[in-house]
């Protein structure tokens, strides 16, 4: 089993591990949240900034494939990976910044926001 898919049975290990229960799974913000820091203020601004993520890691793909491939390069594409990573890293400076707030990172972790 490679690295994902073993460290993801141990994950969910920790849980029956540690407290006997086969399911305990808050929502990915709230754990983002509460282990990294990174407080989005929402269920649906984290998931717009992993939405980002994911298709920054497409576009770094499709241009490493491009360049591999064609031997050449794509300024449009390159010029559009730099905007989406530049994007996911200034989104989540600011909400390593909310989470460092007390009161924004309790919000977040009861579900007050």
């Amino acid at each position: 089993m490679g690295d994902y898919f073993s460290g993801r049975v141990f994950e969910y290990s920790w849980a029956y591990i540690l407290t006997g229960s086969t399911y305990v799974c808050p929502a990915m913000n709230v754990c983002y949240c509460d282990g990294f820091g990174l407080c989005f203020g929402s269920a649906a601004k984290f998931q717009s900034w992993w939405d980002l993520r994911q298709e920054s890691y497409r576009l770094r793909d499709e241009y490493i494939k491009f360049k591999t491939d064609i031997c050449g390069e794509d300024l449009d594409l390159k010029q559009r990976l730099a905007e989406a990573e530049n994007m996911v890293k200034v989104q989540a400076a600011h909400a390593l910044e909310r989470g460092q707030d007390p009161r924004s990172r309790m919000a977040e972790l009861t579900n007050l926001n």
